[in-house]
């Protein structure tokens, strides 16, 4: 778990459940801890809440990609 870094303890448990999980899926690009919890915090801004929706939202954001 990655309770050592002193800001995770911010995130909500919802926002923490999606930081889990970004960090385990395998993107392309390279995000630092703390790009990692502005991104979660921006996308539960925009609805995505949990790691089922942050999976989707990566596979829609493929799929614009390639198009």
């Amino acid at each position: 778990m990655l309770t050592d870094w002193h800001w995770y303890k911010d995130l909500t448990d919802e926002q923490r459940s999606l930081y889990e999980e970004l960090v385990q899926i395998e993107t392309e690009i390279y995000l630092s801890p703390r790009e990692c919890k502005q991104l979660v915090k921006g996308l539960t801004r925009i609805g995505v809440r949990t790691p089922k929706e942050l999976r989707e939202w990566f596979r829609a954001l493929a799929e614009a990609k390639d198009d």
